[in-house]
């Protein structure tokens, strides 16, 4: 979705639209790699995000904006400290 010529339309603002979509990202690759650092799959996140601002000044009418990166970092982190709890809980067998 991040290259299509247009943005999708969803009743959120474009903030929290990047908030969730590397907020998902970054859950579900914690539940992939369980075993990866949560620094090092941030990192890759961040790298992601970037890349994807980077990619869209190649597209027209599409842009990149830092405001968007600043968005997919925050989606990242705030995944990465949930997912955290949940990982700390199941170790626990709570």
């Amino acid at each position: 979705m991040a290259f299509w010529p247009h943005p999708v339309q969803i009743p959120l603002s474009e903030d929290a639209q990047h908030i969730l979509a590397f907020g998902v990202l970054t859950f579900l690759a914690r539940q992939v790699w369980p075993s990866a650092r949560l620094r090092v799959l941030a990192c890759a996140m961040l790298a992601l995000g970037g890349g994807i601002e980077a990619m869209q000044w190649g597209f027209t009418p599409r842009h990149a904006e830092w405001q968007d990166l600043v968005a997919n970092a925050a989606g990242s982190a705030i995944a990465a400290l949930i997912s955290r709890a949940l990982f700390r809980r199941r170790a626990e067998g709570v």
